[in-house]
């Protein structure tokens, strides 16, 4: 058994993903006001174990098969709360090659209207299945916060730290 989520090659040993994914969870139902303040804390508890956490690669990749590659240390914002918090970066065992990392951007924030592209390889409508990458283009920005935003259209389970991408750029926003 294991949990599915999505991420992003951001250098070619380094994957951006959501915390969640890495760390357990405490809560299944997380509730954030609109100022990033959880209502169950603390959403976090400790780290999962550095040796379950492995990357597989393709558009349908072999989940029961050998993995691309393996983490070898995560780093996440200090906290156990998701809310604002939930992203992590993953440091693999070796360079995962083939796949040109995305760059992230750095200069300027995500803002309401905004097109993004969104990636991920959990549950969906086509009968796939899941481990099947898929991809959503025009996604709009309905709302931003601090450090979060809200899209028009949600993704799957197992999308969960899947990239949301800037449309114009192709530099990872979210």
């Amino acid at each position: 058994m294991f949990e599915l989520c999505s991420g992003v090659l951001v250098a070619p040993n380094v994957v951006l993903t959501a915390r969640h994914c890495v760390s357990v969870q405490n809560n299944t139902a997380i509730t954030c006001d609109q100022n990033g303040v959880s209502a169950t804390p603390p959403d976090f508890g400790a780290d999962e174990a550095i040796g379950i956490i492995h990357v597989f690669t393709g558009p349908a990749p072999a989940l029961l098969g050998t993995p691309a590659a393996s983490a070898v240390a995560v780093f996440h914002p200090a906290g156990t709360t998701q809310c604002n918090l939930d992203l992590a970066l993953v440091v693999l065992d070796r360079p995962i090659t083939g796949i040109q990392p995305l760059r992230v951007r750095l200069a300027g924030p995500v803002t309401t209207g905004e097109s993004v592209r969104t990636v991920g390889y959990g549950q969906n409508d086509q009968n796939a299945p899941i481990g099947t990458r898929f991809r959503k283009d025009d996604v709009s920005v309905l709302a931003v916060g601090s450090n979060e935003f809200e899209m028009g259209e949600s993704m799957c389970n197992g999308d969960s730290g899947g990239p949301a991408i800037d449309e114009m750029t192709g530099a990872v926003v979210g």
